[in-house]
C-alpha cells in the first residue's frame, strides 16, 4: 500500500487539512473517513445518510469508486471535500440510485495539520448585506428556467469593514449546473459541485464563498429544517448567508447569522445595474440602500421599485403613511374617472391600492388593468392609471 500527501479543504473554504491518504482505498471511502475527522455530519436531519466525495481543485472529475492510485491527478494534490446534499422541503421525490454502495472498511487517513483559512475581524459589528444587480439578475434567470423545480448554487464575494458595520458583499454566483431538480427539492451531486468550483476558480479566483442561494418552486420564502441543517453544518461562519427566492409566487430574502442563530435579514442593498456598461464599471458602484423597498430613484439609477425586499404581504396603510407623505395634489379618494399616478421610490402597486382604495388585495388587479406583467418589478417613474374601484373589483372576480 502506498500513501499520497494531499491538502483537503471544506466546501466553504473555512478549514484546510494536510493529510496522508492511502492510494489503494476508494475515493468514496477516503472522503467518508475525512468527513469523520473533519467532524462533518454523516446523516441528515431526517436520518438519511450523507455521501461525501473529493473534487480536485485542478484536474478532471474523480470517480468515487476509483482509487487515488488509478487517477491521474496533478501534484501537489489539492482537493475539496464535498457532500452529496438534498436540499428542500423534504427528501422524497428524488430518483433512487440503481446500485447501493458496498460496505468498505474505513481506510487509514492521517491528518498531519489542520489550518483555519478565514481570519475575519470585527465579527461583533453589525452585518450589512449587499448584492450586485448582475449577480441578483443571474440568480433570477437561473431560477426562472423552470419555476416548478427547485435549484441553487454558491454565493461569492468579499467582506469589508465599514465604519460601525461589516459589509457582506455578494458580487457573483456559481449556479449548481447538473444538480437533480424536482418540485420539492434539488440534489447537489459531485458533478454539480465540480461545475460550481470550476467556475469560481476560473472566473472569480479572488472572491470567497459567502454562502448559498436556493430557489423555491411556489413554497414561499423561508428556510426549511433541511435548509437550516445545511447552513448550520456547512456554512457556519458568521459572514456566510443564505439567499432564498421564489419566482413562482414572488418574494426573496437573505438569511444570516445573529447571536448564534440563522434568522431572516430585514434589509439589504442592491449595487449597480442589472446590465452594467463599461462606463458604469469605470466610474464605480452606486449603493442603493433598501429600507422596505429598493430606493433607486434617490440615486437616479433607474432600478426596480421593491426589487430587493420580499413582500410576502403588502404593508398596512398606517405603516405606508408613516413612511412617506401623500404627494400634493393627489386626492385622498378617487373620483369616478381614472387618475394618473407616477410611481415613486419605495412604492408598490399594493401600496397604491391600500392608500387610494383602502384595499391592498387589489394590487394584482391594478397590474392587470395597466397591463403590467411583473407587478413586483415596476420601475420607479412608471405612470399608473388608477381606475374606479369597481373596475378593479370586476377584474378580480
Amino acid at each position: 500500500m502506498g500513501e499520497i500527501a494531499a491538502v483537503i479543504s471544506d466546501l466553504a473554504d473555512c478549514r484546510e487539512f494536510v493529510c496522508v491518504l492511502p492510494d489503494n482505498a476508494s475515493v468514496s471511502a477516503v472522503a467518508g473517513r475525512l468527513a469523520e475527522l473533519a467532524r462533518f455530519p454523516r446523516a441528515g436531519p431526517q436520518g438519511e445518510a450523507i455521501r461525501y466525495g473529493l473534487i480536485p481543485k485542478c484536474g478532471p472529475e474523480v470517480d468515487p469508486n476509483s482509487t487515488l492510485r488509478k487517477i491521474d491527478l496533478p501534484e501537489p494534490l489539492s482537493l475539496r471535500l464535498v457532500p452529496e446534499l438534498t436540499i428542500g422541503a423534504k427528501q422524497a421525490g428524488l430518483p433512487i440510485p440503481e446500485e447501493q454502495p458496498f460496505y468498505e472498511p474505513p481506510p487509514r487517513v492521517a491528518v498531519v495539520q489542520e489550518r483555519c483559512l478565514l481570519h475575519d475581524e470585527e465579527l461583533s459589528r453589525k452585518p450589512d448585506i449587499a448584492i450586485d444587480a448582475t449577480a441578483h439578475r443571474e440568480i433570477e434567470q437561473f431560477a426562472q428556467r423552470d419555476r416548478l423545480a427547485e435549484c441553487g448554487g454558491l454565493l461569492l464575494g468579499t467582506v469589508e469593514v465599514e465604519q460601525k458595520a461589516r459589509l457582506i458583499h455578494i458580487k457573483a454566483v456559481a449556479p449548481a449546473v447538473g444538480a437533480i431538480e424536482t418540485r420539492t427539492n434539488f440534489k447537489i451531486t459531485f458533478k454539480a459541485w465540480k461545475s460550481m468550483f470550476d467556475l469560481r476558480d476560473a472566473e472569480y479566483p479572488d472572491l470567497r464563498v459567502l454562502g448559498w442561494f436556493h430557489a423555491h418552486a411556489g413554497w414561499g420564502v423561508f428556510l426549511s429544517e433541511i435548509d437550516l441543517f445545511v447552513h448550520e453544518r456547512f456554512f457556519p461562519h458568521p459572514n456566510m448567508v443564505a439567499f432564498v427566492i421564489d419566482p413562482t409566487v414572488g418574494g426573496e430574502s437573505f438569511f444570516y447569522w445573529r447571536d448564534g442563530q440563522v434568522v431572516q435579514c430585514p434589509t439589504y442593498s442592491l449595487f449597480g445595474l442589472p446590465h452594467q456598461t463599461s462606463a458604469s464599471k469605470r466610474f464605480g458602484r452606486r449603493r442603493v440602500v433598501v429600507v422596505g423597498a429598493c430606493a433607486a430613484a434617490v440615486l437616479g439609477v433607474g432600478l426596480y421599485a421593491g426589487i430587493a425586499v420580499p413582500r410576502m404581504s403588502p404593508p398596512k396603510p398606517a405603516a405606508v403613511a408613516a413612511r412617506r407623505s401623500v404627494p400634493i395634489g393627489v386626492p385622498k379618494s378617487l373620483e369616478p374617472r381614472a387618475k394618473i399616478y407616477v410611481l415613486r421610490e419605495g412604492e408598490t402597486l399594493w401600496d397604491l391600492c391600500g392608500r387610494f382604495y383602502n384595499d391592498e388585495t387589489l394590487g394584482i388587479a391594478l397590474a392587470w388593468y395597466n397591463r403590467i406583467h411583473e407587478p413586483r418589478r415596476v420601475r420607479v417613474g412608471t405612470r399608473i392609471t388608477l381606475p374606479p374601484v369597481e373596475e378593479l373589483k370586476k377584474m378580480r372576480r
